[in-house]
């Protein structure tokens, strides 16, 4: 989520082959976009982690209902 805004964002392969692309990446919006994409891949695999957790403490689902006959 930081590199946008460190010095290795501007030295990217393929931004230097394409002076289009480099421009594009220079731009605020697309480092704040980069940031975002970062923050919430973040807090959804927190959130991913912390259901699955919840489940292993839970233990294993117990049914209510009868076995088939």
């Amino acid at each position: 989520m930081a590199a946008p805004w460190t010095e290795w964002w501007g030295r990217n392969y393929f931004a230097l082959l394409h002076p289009w692309l480099f421009r594009a990446m220079a731009t605020g919006m697309v480092r704040t976009v980069v940031v975002v994409a970062g923050i919430v891949t973040v807090v959804a695999g927190i959130t991913e982690l912390r259901i699955a957790l919840a489940r292993r403490l839970a233990g294993p689902p117990s049914s209510d209902r009868p076995p088939d006959a």
